[in-house]
């Protein structure tokens, strides 16, 4: 079983976490941390997951940047526990991994990681000249 922990700066973990239940429905098998919004310790938290599902499950931890203060903790992390550890992460990314029914590999990972990069577009659309001046309300 995957089990997925999502910690960033601020409220952005619990915004994607909201996100995605929106699109496919409560996830059981998703937590996630809001780090540095109050005086709390996000670590604890942190190592209070990783604890509890360490040893019955595939744990994908995601943070938002990389050499941030976050990601730091987690590859301190990474000597006492394991987990894959991916940062920099989006939306798509994420959702492959909660919807894969397969243990991943760092191979089937890193496979993820390439795809989700390419779902990174710059739409860069043309606005007509003014619907052809204004002939969308003309008879």
């Amino acid at each position: 079983m995957i089990k997925v922990l999502i910690v960033t700066h601020g409220k952005l973990a619990e915004g994607i976490v909201n996100t995605i239940n929106m699109l496919i429905g409560d996830k059981q098998d998703i937590t996630y941390i809001n780090a540095y919004i109050d005086s709390s310790d996000f670590t604890i938290q942190a190592e209070d997951f990783l604890k509890k599902y360490q040893h019955n499950s595939q744990i994908i931890v995601f943070t938002d940047l990389n050499g941030g203060s976050v990601n730091q903790k987690f590859a301190q992390l990474k000597s006492c526990y394991s987990f894959h550890l991916i940062t920099g992460f989006n939306l798509p990314l994420v959702l492959e991994v909660i919807l894969t029914d397969m243990q991943l590999s760092d191979e089937n990972l890193t496979e993820i990681i390439e795809q989700s990069r390419q779902e990174m577009q710059l739409v860069n659309i043309q606005p007509q000249k003014l619907l052809e001046d204004n002939q969308f309300f003309d008879d």
